[in-house]
C-alpha cells in the first residue's frame, strides 16, 4: 500500500487485523502450535508478530479495538512460561520463547521481540520497556550460544540452521544493529556473512543439517 497507494492492498491489511482480533482469545493469545503440540499451543512469535500488525493497524486507522487486542496480545505474551506464557524468567534473564516447551529459538525469539519493540513506540509504556530492555540484554549476551565458530545455529541446543534460517538470521542481525546500535549484533552480521561466502564452512553445515535431518526422521 505504501508503495502504490492502491486502497485494495489497505483493505487486505485491515483483513487480516480483524481476523487476528476474531481469533484471538479472551487472554490475547492465539492458538498456532495446537495440531503438532496439544500441550502447548501458543508461542511469543505469533504473538509478538500478531503485535506488530495490530499496532500497525491502530496506526493506520485510528482504531482503538486494534490497541485493546496488542495488548491483551502482550500482556499474554510476557506471562511467564510456567504460567502458561511464552516468556521465560530465569534470574537475570527474559527470553521470548518461540515454542513453549522446545529449546530457545533465534529467529523467534528476535520476530517476537519486535513486537515488544513495535508496542512501546507506540504507547511510551515504561513497563514494557523494561521487559524489552531486559529482553534485548539477555539476547546480546546468549548470541554467542548460537554460533558454533563457522555457521549459526537454529536453537540454543546446537540445532544447526539450514541456509535460508542463516540467512534470515545475517538479515535480523543487521535489522537490530539498525535500531538498536549495539555493536554485537553488526559483529555477528559480518561473522555470519564471512561464513556464508566461505565455501568449506558452508559444505560443513549443509553436511551436518543433512545429517540432523535424518536423526530427526
Amino acid at each position: 500500500y505504501y508503495e502504490t497507494n492502491d486502497e485494495k492492498y489497505l483493505r487486505k491489511f485491515r483483513q487480516c487485523a480483524d481476523w487476528a482480533i476474531d481469533h484471538q482469545k479472551a487472554d490475547g493469545a492465539w492458538d498456532n502450535f495446537s495440531y503438532i503440540y496439544p500441550d502447548y499451543p501458543y508461542g511469543a512469535m505469533a504473538q509478538g508478530e500478531g503485535i506488530s500488525l495490530l499496532i500497525r493497524a491502530y496506526v493506520n486507522f485510528n482504531d482503538a479495538q486494534y490497541l485493546e487486542s496488542a495488548h491483551k496480545a502482550i500482556t499474554f505474551m510476557l506471562k511467564d512460561v510456567k504460567e502458561g506464557g511464552c516468556t521465560l524468567y530465569e534470574k537475570n534473564d527474559i527470553i521470548l520463547l518461540e515454542y513453549q516447551h522446545l529449546p530457545i529459538v533465534l529467529n523467534g525469539w528476535i520476530f517476537s521481540w519486535w513486537g515488544i519493540y513495535d508496542y512501546f513506540l507506540v504507547t511510551n509504556n515504561f513497563e514494557i520497556k523494561a521487559i524489552m530492555d531486559g529482553s534485548l540484554d539477555t539476547l546480546v549476551r546468549y548470541l554467542p550460544k548460537f554460533s558454533n565458530g563457522y555457521w549459526s545455529m537454529y536453537d540454543i541446543n546446537g540445532k544447526i540452521t539450514s541456509p535460508f534460517y542463516h540467512n534470515l538470521h545475517i538479515a535480523q542481525m543487521k535489522a537490530m544493529y539498525a535500531l538498536t546500535r549495539i555493536p554485537e549484533f553488526d559483529i555477528y552480521a559480518k561473522k555470519w556473512e564471512k561464513e556464508q561466502s566461505n565455501a568449506l564452512f558452508k559444505s560443513i553445515a549443509f553436511i551436518k543439517k543433512s545429517f540432523q535431518k535424518i536423526i530427526e526422521r
